[in-house]
């Protein structure tokens, strides 16, 4: 299970379980980025990109506004 402090990440993660830490991470941070995201799961920034169309596919999650200047925000 994800552990509620958001700087520690387990080295492996099942993507079920990536997909929720995201929603979690989001609702702290609506800023965060692909690129920190990737770092902070070690995975690749194509695997994160996935997992966000996945998010967006499933209307868990939107962009608002541009990819440069928007954010992130929970449905």
């Amino acid at each position: 299970m994800p552990d509620k402090n958001l700087n520690y990440v387990p080295k492996e993660w099942l993507r079920e379980d990536r997909l929720k830490e995201i929603q979690n991470i989001i609702r702290a941070n609506k800023d965060i980025t692909a690129i920190e995201l990737f770092k902070k799961f070690g995975v690749s920034e194509k695997t994160i990109k996935r997992d966000f169309k996945k998010l967006q596919e499933d209307n868990v999650i939107v962009r608002v506004g541009t990819s440069k200047l928007g954010y992130w925000e929970i449905v």
